[in-house]
């Protein structure tokens, strides 16, 4: 189980880096259709959101891991506000809660 923990932290911050240049990157990754932006968002943040309670599965850590992955999601926003091909959105930060949000969601309604 330690192995486990220590394998989901790797890719974690594999998952943390890799979500942080793309959201840099001058050529975004887009699905092609309305919304799909949003849904990507919430997508990756839903992958982050279960390798962090993997990582860090003590009931301890839980609102801990949360404002880390939102300070994250806002950090990515203030990272494309400061790029001048990339842009500021309160509805990217909205996905990635909600990305975070279901993944909670799931894992409460599983566990019951």
């Amino acid at each position: 189980m330690m192995m486990l923990r220590w394998l989901a932290r790797f890719f974690l911050v594999v998952a943390l880096g890799a979500v942080f240049v793309q959201a840099g990157s001058c050529q975004p990754v887009s699905p092609g259709f309305q919304g799909g932006d949003k849904l990507l968002h919430a997508g990756a943040f839903f992958v982050l959101a279960l390798l962090a309670d993997v990582s860090f599965p003590a009931a301890r850590f839980r609102y801990a891991v949360i404002a880390c992955l939102v300070s994250f999601g806002v950090a990515i926003e203030v990272q494309q506000y400061m790029l001048p091909w990339r842009c500021f959105s309160l509805l990217d930060l909205a996905a990635d809660v909600a990305g975070i949000g279901l993944y909670y969601i799931i894992v409460a309604a599983i566990s019951k």
